[in-house]
């Protein structure tokens, strides 16, 4: 994972002298346990108490840190062999805001939040972009943006081929 910081890039390895203004590179990195691992204590210590979480895809607003969290358990129980993949991505620091490139992979064991579609068994793989709004080094807001399309596709909630 890299991070750039006043045009500076950074990788998580890095022992370079100069480095981000903080350790957020580390608890960025810390935090893909949340959704790798389901370890909420992790969302505890980037995301403020009172943040706003929104699914932009989805058109749907979390408030609090604990909607967080039921967020990502919903999602690790829809796709509990769940993988979110940040290692070949950019992290953009800067001006109050973290922007992060992932990739997400599974298989639709469950009931996907926000969706009315039965589990269908199917491995799916999409990718997207969150932006993080930061208070200091505290996360107070952040923007889901993915490819629901290619989701919906691959659980069949959507045709291959849109009408022209």
């Amino acid at each position: 994972m890299w991070f750039y910081y006043n045009s500076t890039k950074f990788s998580l390895g890095d022992t370079m002298a100069t480095q981000p203004p903080s350790d957020l590179a580390e608890r960025f990195q810390q935090y893909d346990a949340a959704w790798n691992e389901g370890d909420l204590d992790a969302v505890d210590d980037l995301f403020a108490e009172s943040v706003r979480v929104h699914d932009v895809p989805a058109g749907t607003t979390y408030d609090g840190r604990d909607a967080f969290k039921e967020w990502i358990t919903d999602i690790r129980e829809a796709f509990p062999d769940f993988t979110a993949s940040f290692a070949d991505s950019d992290v953009i620091v800067g001006d109050g805001k973290v922007a992060v490139e992932w990739e997400m992979s599974g298989t639709h064991e469950g009931h996907l939040p926000g969706l009315d579609i039965e589990p269908t068994h199917e491995a799916v793989e999409f990718s997207g972009v969150t932006v993080y709004e930061l208070d200091g080094e505290t996360v107070t807001e952040a923007r889901w943006y993915y490819d629901m399309l290619a989701l919906l596709r691959q659980v069949g909630a959507a045709p291959e081929e849109l009408p022209a």
